[in-house]
């Protein structure tokens, strides 16, 4: 997930941006991979919790309190 943030969302951002913004822009880029690499993880992290949800329901388990 990471990569597909830096790589397909930062780097990107970060070419764009240095054309206007020289230096600056390099550091644009990088924030916009970091934004996109948290949204991408958020998204897999709900996505994996609905799923251990729907998996707990169907089988029965609860979690114990201990």
């Amino acid at each position: 997930m990471t990569a597909i943030g830096y790589w397909m969302f930062g780097l990107p951002a970060a070419w764009l941006l240095m054309s206007h913004y020289e230096l600056a822009g390099i550091w644009g880029g990088i924030l916009v991979g970091l934004a996109a690499t948290g949204v991408l993880l958020l998204a897999q992290l709900v996505y994996e919790l609905k799923a251990a949800s729907q998996q707990n329901f169907v089988t029965g388990n609860t979690p114990s309190a201990g």
